[in-house]
């Protein structure tokens, strides 16, 4: 289920603001775990307080096919937070990797076809 379209401007500036909060999210502060069932993570974040130094995490659930988090921002708002706009954008880019790597796959192995095709054919040529 895709992320809903905002209906208000408020909505619309809410999604700008969670949009930009889930670009400032650091790859290697956030760790994602499956729960076992298909598009559903678990979402730990990781936060250093500037002062203390003193390293804590949150852990919240991402449904990507309901487009809910169990964060206190997404319950206050009923829609969209960074954790769920930050696991989309995750699970985009691995797909788009994934299709990257699967069409030089199958170039590689068109090239090495059409290497054999021309190997055979000049072998009978001879």
């Amino acid at each position: 289920m895709p992320i809903p379209e905002p209906r208000t401007a408020p909505e619309a500036s809410r999604l700008i603001r969670c949009t930009e909060a889930a670009a400032r999210m650091d790859p290697l502060d956030v760790w994602l775990y499956p729960t076992g069932q298909a598009m559903r993570l678990e979402l730990e974040s990781f936060k250093t307080d500037e002062y203390t130094g003193e390293r804590t995490s949150r852990r919240y659930v991402v449904d990507l096919v309901k487009s809910t988090c169990t964060c206190p921002d997404f319950r206050k708002h009923g829609m969209f937070c960074k954790h769920l706009l930050y696991t989309e954008a995750v699970f985009k880019r691995a797909a788009a990797l994934d299709a990257l790597a699967k069409r030089a796959e199958e170039e590689e192995d068109g090239r090495l076809f059409m290497q054999n095709l021309h190997t055979e054919r000049s072998l009978l040529a001879c």
